[in-house]
């Protein structure tokens, strides 16, 4: 049997992934943009780009969104390695089960942000699907070579 702490890391990037989409749409798109506004502000002070607050709000909005997308494929690549490292057995129909759970949780995971006041787009379930399914191609990558 599998060390136990994968599981329970696997539980827990699940959970993740809820509260993550438990946001309502002001939080987390104000989440997003203030850690985006963090990283252009330390790139100001250190380039010493002397950006405006003008100018650096208008990279924060134009980052926002596929920085947002990045995101999505990140927290599901994760969820791919994780689901490999817990149930992979050198059996390539478990892949193909793991990348269907992967979109059965997609898919999940916008409807449920349907209710929290955001959009449910199936963009992001195909875009969280390719991220899973990344995370699964990665995993095999290295236990390959």
């Amino acid at each position: 049997m599998k060390n136990k702490l994968v599981y329970i890391l696997l539980i827990l990037w699940l959970i993740i992934i809820f509260l993550f989409s438990s946001m309502n749409a002001n939080n987390s798109n104000g989440k997003s943009k203030g850690i985006i506004k963090g990283a252009v502000n330390i790139t100001n002070n250190v380039l010493n780009l002397n950006l405006s607050d003008k100018k650096i709000d208008k990279i924060v909005t134009n980052l926002n969104y596929p920085i947002r997308k990045c995101a999505h494929v990140l927290e599901y690549l994760i969820l791919g390695i994780l689901l490999m490292y817990a149930i992979y057995n050198n059996n390539v129909k478990i892949i193909y089960i793991i990348i269907g759970f992967i979109f059965l949780y997609a898919c999940g995971d916008e409807f449920h942000q349907s209710f929290t006041g955001r959009t449910s787009k199936f963009l992001d379930v195909i875009i969280d699907t390719l991220g899973g399914t990344l995370g699964v191609l990665l995993y095999l990558k290295k236990i390959n070579n």
